[in-house]
């Protein structure tokens, strides 16, 4: 995966541009507008939101990113709850394999030994038959 391209000077310089798209140009547009209106435009408010939680990790809206994406990017934001995660993963399969391992080889060992039962079984019957 790629990293950023956008270091340093670049988000400096994105944020000042950002900062300055969103200040009113004059007193009397601020003055003027509606009651909770944004002076911003909605296309700079969004690309705002939308640089800030790329530069975080965090998925944008400009697309809808899919479950690997995030997961790659869940991990690379926490990195010892994902090892956690993946112990426990392991943890797990590993007792699942080792208990029908066990059943396995229980249910093989009963059946040696009714097959060994069987024999006896037969060796008494035709030893008495004589």
């Amino acid at each position: 995966m790629q990293r950023s391209p956008l270091t340093g000077a670049a988000v400096a310089a994105l944020t000042l541009t950002l900062a300055a798209a969103a200040a009113p140009s004059n007193a009397d547009a601020a003055v003027n507008a509606p009651a909770g209106a944004s002076a911003a435009p909605p296309a700079a408010v969004s690309l705002a939101a939308d640089l800030e939680a790329f530069l975080e990790g965090r998925p944008v809206s400009a697309r809808p990113p899919g479950a690997l994406e995030n997961a790659i990017k869940w991990v690379r934001r926490k990195p010892a709850a994902a090892t956690a995660w993946a112990m426990g993963l392991l943890l797990a399969i590993s007792l699942v394999a080792g208990s029908l391992t066990v059943a396995r080889m229980t249910v093989l060992a009963d059946r040696r030994q009714e097959e060994e039962r069987r024999k006896q079984q037969v060796r008494a019957l035709h030893g008495g038959v004589r």
